[in-house]
C-alpha cells in the first residue's frame, strides 16, 4: 500500500506473508531504498551470471540506484513488513529471467497505477 506520495518521492509499506516472492525486477529508472520493519527477507541480485541471496533483519535497509535489478522474497515460516521509498516516484516495473549464462532477459513490463498519486 503506498502510505505517502509526492512529486519527489513516493513511499510504500508491504506486508510479505511467509513463503511470498516477487520475482527479478527493476524499478522503473527510480532510487530507492527499503528497510524490513518486522521479520526477515531475502533480497536477490544477479552479479557477474550468479544469483546471490542476502538475509534482511528487521531494522537493516537496502539502498539502490536506477539500474538495480533484484528479487524479494519472504522465505522463512512468518510474514514479515518493509518500508520501501522511491524517487522520483515509481512509474514502472520490468521484470527480468535469467539465461542459462547468467545473462538478465526481459520478460515483462507492468507500468501498473504507480502514477495515481494518492
Amino acid at each position: 500500500e503506498r502510505v505517502l506520495s509526492t512529486t519527489a518521492y513516493d513511499a510504500w509499506v508491504i506486508y510479505w506473508p511467509a513463503g511470498i516472492e516477487l520475482d527479478l525486477h527493476d524499478h522503473g529508472g527510480s532510487f530507492g531504498a527499503f528497510s524490513v520493519v518486522g521479520g526477515q527477507l531475502d533480497e536477490d541480485r544477479v552479479v557477474d551470471g550468479q544469483r546471490h541471496t542476502v538475509r534482511l533483519a528487521a531494522g537493516q535497509t537496502v539502498a539502490f540506484g536506477p539500474d538495480h535489478v533484484h528479487a524479494v522474497a519472504n522465505r522463512t515460516s512468518r510474514p514479515a513488513t518493509s518500508l520501501h521509498v522511491y524517487s522520483p516516484p515509481l512509474a514502472a516495473m520490468a521484470f527480468y529471467d535469467t539465461e542459462h549464462d547468467g545473462a538478465l532477459r526481459l520478460v515483462g513490463e507492468d507500468a501498473g497505477p504507480w502514477s495515481d498519486r494518492a
